[in-house]
């Protein structure tokens, strides 16, 4: 049952859950800044390649991942939502206000390469799509009430998957799409909040034993933000092999193995008098497997006219589950401790606390008792593969090729393959915590560190990803016990 209402012919708009309200306010944190606080950026790069083997780019590839970027508007139209302080909104579009959002929301850059165009990206009622020919790189930004880690590599996936195919605007039912809006993290897994119910135990630890250990600030308390800045390392393939195996030799996975080991070098990095504080932190989960109701999508065939389900729907599906760890225990402790908890953290009675968990971070998050946090949060995608295709071929490539008797310019045209090489993922931060994400594609696993260059010099940020490497790779040591927080 959907949880919006037709405003009017067009317009459709439902109340805001905690967990977008959180969103909301927490990310106008700043007001005097034109950047939102936790807005989510994900980039490709993308190689597109010709029926006869040849790199397309330019305004080619950019006329076609303008009609795929339409494309996934119908697929996924949550990427055309705008918010208010209360209500989440979509407007279907005619024509002539289509063509207006394409143009306002899809921007080609001259940039040289993401790592240089992302710092002057600026807040936008919409989501954003850039393309930037000189680096073959996709960069999506957007507002983190509206999608999630995950959510952005689905949306970057439909984009290139479409762009690959000859498809027009003009040929979907405008109006179907509004079937596969999203109701809600809190709505879909069916959660809400009882009369007086009191938050759930974890949220009530963590509330109870912030503020919690953090990294070294030491910029005056009236600093402004400056620019987010970022630093990321990817592991060989044989270090990936072994991380892996290590873990399983320790029954711990990935994600717990590095979680302990941000943890661990918080502590290592903490100031002497920080040191006596417990972490008291969040893990974000990702709820988008547990969700009651399977988004239904508008189909892209627009004579059909039905409803597909799609059990991973690009929206945000993230919340918060709080740890709490006492100083001065041994890293394979932490690994476990937390191995334990994300085996629970998404069971059914985690899932029904959903909309109480939402309230409670708002709560504790715009309190106004507590110092600046200047923790480093760890936020594991795992193995995005499963939402990022490698790969994309047109269907019926050797019936395109036989067919195919114009001229070259014009069968060249015609794109039937794009390779996606690589993939990132970054948060704006105007902040004094700190973001690490990890994840895993075509066999690698990578760690990107943010945080806010007026609160950190990038020398120490990339001391504590390079430490943290070192903690992860240092099997013996961790085996053995021997690194303790």
């Amino acid at each position: 049952m959907t949880t919006y209402s037709q405003v009017d012919g067009a317009t459709y708009a439902r109340p805001l859950d905690a967990h977008e309200r959180l969103y909301a306010q927490y990310g106008d944190c700043e007001p005097s800044t034109d950047r939102h606080h936790w807005a989510l950026t994900g980039v490709f790069t993308v190689r597109f390649i010709t029926q006869r083997g040849i790199d397309a780019s330019g305004q080619f590839v950019a006329s076609r991942l303008r009609h795929a970027w339409a494309a996934t508007r119908f697929r996924y139209p949550d990427v055309a939502t705008t918010t208010t302080s209360t209500h989440k909104l979509y407007v279907i579009p005619d024509a002539a206000s289509l063509e207006s959002w394409l143009n306002e929301t899809f921007v080609i850059s001259p940039d040289e390469n993401a790592t240089t165009f992302i710092p002057s990206i600026r807040r936008n009622r919409y989501m954003m799509l850039y393309y930037l020919p000189a680096s073959r790189e996709l960069v999506l930004h957007s507002h983190h009430g509206r999608i999630d880690s995950l959510g952005i590599f689905q949306v970057l996936n439909h984009v290139v998957s479409a762009a690959i195919t000859v498809v027009s605007p003009s040929s979907f039912h405008w109006g179907r799409e509004v079937q596969g809006l999203h109701n809600g993290l809190e709505a879909e897994a069916g959660s809400v909040i009882a009369a007086h119910e009191a938050a759930p135990k974890d949220m009530q630890a963590w509330a109870e034993a912030l503020p919690s250990i953090g990294l070294p600030c030491h910029a005056s308390p009236s600093e402004p933000p400056g620019l987010t800045s970022t630093c990321t390392l990817s592991f060989s393939e044989e270090e990936t092999r072994n991380i892996i195996q290590s873990a399983r030799e320790q029954s711990l996975t990935l994600s717990a193995m590095t979680m302990a080991s941000v943890f661990a070098v918080q502590y290592e990095f903490a100031e002497p008098e920080q040191k006596k504080r417990p972490y008291s932190g969040l893990i974000p989960v990702n709820y988008r497997t547990r969700l009651q109701r399977s988004a239904r999508l508008a189909t892209d065939d627009a004579q059909a006219g039905s409803v597909v389900l799609d059990r991973h729907v690009a929206c945000e599906a993230s919340s918060g589950y709080a740890l709490v760890i006492p100083p001065g225990i041994p890293w394979l402790a932490i690994a476990s401790h937390v191995q334990s908890v994300l085996r629970q953290v998404r069971d059914p009675p985690v899932v029904a606390t959903l909309a109480a968990r939402g309230q409670a971070l708002l709560d504790v998050l715009t309190r106004t008792d507590l110092p600046p946090a200047t923790d480093a949060l760890l936020s594991s995608l795992g193995m995005v593969d499963r939402y990022v295709h490698s790969s994309h071929k047109a269907p019926r490539l050797e019936e395109v090729d036989s067919q195919s008797a114009g001229p070259k310019q014009e069968t060249d045209a015609i794109l039937l393959e794009a390779d996606v090489e690589r993939v990132w993922m970054g948060i704006e931060l105007l902040q004094r915590q700190v973001s690490v994400f990890l994840w895993t594609f075509r066999g690698i696993i990578t760690m990107s560190c943010i945080w806010n260059e007026s609160f950190y010099r990038r020398v120490y940020m990339e001391s504590f990803l390079q430490r943290v490497r070192q903690v992860i790779l240092s099997r013996d040591s961790l085996a053995s016990n021997q690194f303790t927080a």
